[in-house]
């Protein structure tokens, strides 16, 4: 028979294995989580690139549409870009903001896309990998002793299941936001330097057109992501 304090020294042995054991999997399911969200939120995306894709004018004439003002975020000129590309092949003009051309009235080109991938699924697994390794390192460097029970099949699976589940119910939808983010953050880019080489200048006209059309296109990715 056990006495009295045998028993107590029992029972906060029990409640000590079990607090570490949470402790453990709460860690180990926080990593995952991210490390899933991370995967998730670096996965790679097609997007037109500007400098390279090009309208194809009936008269023959062939501009890349980037350095010439006009640009594209998904696969088709709309309105404000198609009037530019109108005016392009018939007036070689181009930023003309205040209608000093009239546009054609009907369409007079072929618009040429061409893709560029932002990121890489090996990308997308070394970024995810990243988070692994990182809290791996912390781990090892707040707990020494027991860093091998940390690392057990046994911890590692039940983690990992709890962290996807995290990731579907918690972080599912935060990511999907960063991601589509990034993706109307890159095309914006990739005009910019397209028709400013890089430097600093801003056209307000192209500026505000941009603001008006990213919300939907961001709503547009959100929606086919969720």
């Amino acid at each position: 028979m056990l006495n009295i304090h045998q028993l107590y020294v029992l029972k906060n042995y029990v409640l000590q294995k079990q607090n570490k054991m949470i402790k453990k999997i709460i860690i180990l399911t926080l990593t995952f989580s991210l490390a899933i969200s991370a995967f998730f939120l670096f996965k790679p995306f097609n997007y037109i690139d500007n400098d390279q894709s090009a309208v194809l004018c009936d008269n023959g004439g062939i501009f890349n549409i980037g350095p010439n003002y006009i640009y594209s975020f998904e696969d088709r000129l709309d309105s404000f870009n198609g009037i530019k590309a109108r005016k392009l092949c018939q007036f070689n003009a181009i930023r003309d903001y205040n209608d000093t051309y009239k546009s054609p009235e009907t369409i007079n080109y072929q618009f040429k896309p061409i893709f560029s991938q932002d990121s890489s699924w090996p990308d997308a697994l070394l970024m995810a990998s990243a988070v692994i390794l990182a809290a791996w390192l912390l781990i090892g460097f707040f707990v020494k002793k027991d860093l091998k029970n940390y690392f057990s099949f046994k911890y590692i699976f039940i983690s990992f299941l709890l962290g996807t589940a995290v990731y579907f119910v918690v972080l599912r939808q935060p990511t999907i936001n960063l991601y589509c983010q990034r993706q109307v953050a890159q095309k914006v880019v990739n005009f910019r330097n397209s028709a400013f080489k890089y430097g600093v200048l801003s056209v307000p006209e192209e500026d505000k057109h941009i603001k008006e059309i990213t919300p939907e296109i961001f709503q547009k990715c959100f929606r086919s992501e969720f």
